[in-house]
């Protein structure tokens, strides 16, 4: 029996008809040797770029503190004292140019000329000031960005988010704060995506429920404007390492982000993909990793997804400093947004971009959607104790081969480890009474390994995550004098002995990019 969560993806992959799937190195305009060009942001219409420069010599100087403009207001070497004591509060390292800072970080446009992305404004003041400036994300709409930090229009500045809007003359509004309760980020870089419909958030922060690093946590938005407490979204998207850069797709199924985990000690990134399942938001599909050329060696991070080219942007430092690269990896979007997302496609006779590896499947789509709707995802919440709520696992009399109707039920179980990384589980065999005790707990334990030996091959769970003992008939469940008391009692159950690891918080930081 082939396995139902790679059918069911199959079922909904595309292949780009003649795409070479050739990654594209932005134009000169926009990427530098010796700056960092960073967090692309396109429009829904894939016309527009915004970006973020770190570190450049031609930075907005304008600097408001009691309503005055440093910059104007002052000689150029008061004004650079002032802003690097105004960098050095903020966590800079004091020596070097003044410029050289990671906290001098401007937002740039570049607008799409038919072949390439060429960067044609560096917004003024107010999109721009002489303190830490970046795009996270669209809003509701191509005229509402998303920007990290909030504003005084007096002077100063604050931790969090800020919305503004663009003026039918192509200037900018003033930041509006984003109000999010009960906002706190012990870690320095920040980074939020919003859905299409401004009615969902997704944030990267470092707090104290988090699972050990940066990690994901959503908000919604509540009648009176504000936004609620930022929820973490668990150990199916989240690791002990960090989770950084979120990004949405314009139909909200798509969550991509960037994450160091397997990096120990190079401290390099790689680009996920996840699939949103069903209409909430507490289900996801197991992380999938891009293949190269998406992902390299070197930082790979800050991934956008525009639906309607197909194309993917994100940063590298594979040339050295930060670049920001595209990549066609699907054709661009002919139908409704609320299309479901295809699977990201695999090169023709090539490899795939993503894991894991897709498997083809003869059986009509109607039935491989009957068979989904008959195994429907495990929901058993990841909690150290909590036993994983499963039909029967079958197996042939006597024996610990597994009737080929149970791999089902195999294959729901490897959904929940892949959606849950960090979860490891203990299989557990039991048996009725009936035969010699010995045997039976010889039979118990098999039975656990089998599962957990099907478990690697059919899901690639790794074995580090399972454990497989055997209590023969010793824990009953029922009664061993019927034959519907004994069947109860041969079972398997599954129970989760470990989450992951929690972080402790550290002083919060206005963020940078």
């Amino acid at each position: 029996m082939r396995n139902l969560l790679l059918l069911c993806l199959w079922a909904y992959a595309s292949v780009v008809s003649g795409q070479d799937f050739i990654l594209k190195k932005l134009d000169a305009s926009i990427n530098t040797d010796t700056f960092d060009e960073i967090a692309p942001c396109i429009s829904g219409d894939g016309q527009r770029l915004f970006y973020t420069r770190t570190g450049y010599p031609d930075f907005n100087q304008t600097l408001i503190e009691f309503n005055q403009d440093l910059s104007v207001i002052l000689p150029k070497i008061k004004y650079d004292q002032r802003l690097r004591e105004i960098y050095s509060l903020l966590g800079d390292r004091p020596g070097g140019k003044i410029y050289d800072s990671d906290f001098n970080q401007d937002i740039w446009e570049a607008r799409w000329d038919g072949n390439n992305f060429v960067t044609k404004t560096h917004p003024d003041y107010p999109l721009n000031n002489a303190l830490p400036n970046s795009v996270s994300s669209f809003g509701a709409n191509d005229q509402t960005l998303v920007v990290i930090n909030q504003f005084v229009e007096g002077g100063g500045m604050t931790k969090g988010f800020s919305t503004v809007k663009e003026k039918l003359d192509g200037t900018w509004d003033f930041p509006t704060p984003l109000p999010i309760n009960n906002y706190h980020n012990s870690g320095e870089d920040v980074n939020l995506t919003m859905s299409n419909d401004g009615k969902v958030i997704i944030l990267s922060m470092e707090r104290e429920d988090g699972m050990g690093q940066s990690d994901l946590f959503i908000s919604f938005k509540q009648r009176n404007g504000n936004w609620s407490r930022p929820e973490n979204m668990g150990s199916g998207v989240n690791s002990p390492w960090r989770e950084t850069t979120p990004h949405l797709s314009t139909d909200g199924r798509s969550l991509y982000y960037a994450s160091n985990r397997g990096y120990t000690t190079s401290g390099g990134s790689d680009i996920y993909v996840q699939e949103r399942l069903g209409e909430g938001w507490n289900n996801w599909s197991a992380p999938r990793r891009f293949k190269a050329p998406v992902n390299s060696n070197a930082h790979d991070s800050h991934p956008y997804f525009n639906a309607a080219t197909g194309h993917l942007y994100f940063s590298s430092t594979r040339d050295g400093s930060s670049d920001i690269f595209m990549i066609q990896i699907r054709e661009p979007k002919t139908t409704s947004d609320s299309e479901p997302m295809a699977a990201i496609v695999s090169q023709t006779k090539k490899a795939a971009l993503l894991n894991p590896r897709k498997v083809k499947s003869n059986k009509p789509k109607k039935q491989i959607e009957s068979l989904a709707t008959a195994h429907p995802i495990i929901k058993t919440p990841a909690s150290v104790g909590k036993k994983i709520d499963l039909n029967p696992i079958l197996f042939r009399q006597s024996t610990a081969e597994i009737l080929s109707r149970s791999y089902f039920e195999i294959e729901r179980v490897a959904d929940y480890l892949k959606r849950h990384p960090y979860v490891k589980i203990r299989i557990t065999g039991h048996t009725d009474n009936q035969g010699d005790t010995n045997q039976l707990y010889v039979l118990s334990r098999d039975r656990a390994l089998e599962v957990m030996r099907s478990l690697a091959k059919l899901g690639d769970i790794d074995t580090d995550r399972m454990q497989a003992v055997g209590h023969g008939g010793d824990l009953s469940v029922a009664s061993n004098r019927t034959e519907k008391g004994r069947k109860k009692n041969r079972r398997v159950e599954i129970e989760i002995i470990e989450t992951g690891i929690s972080a402790k918080e550290a002083a919060g930081k206005v963020g940078i990019r």
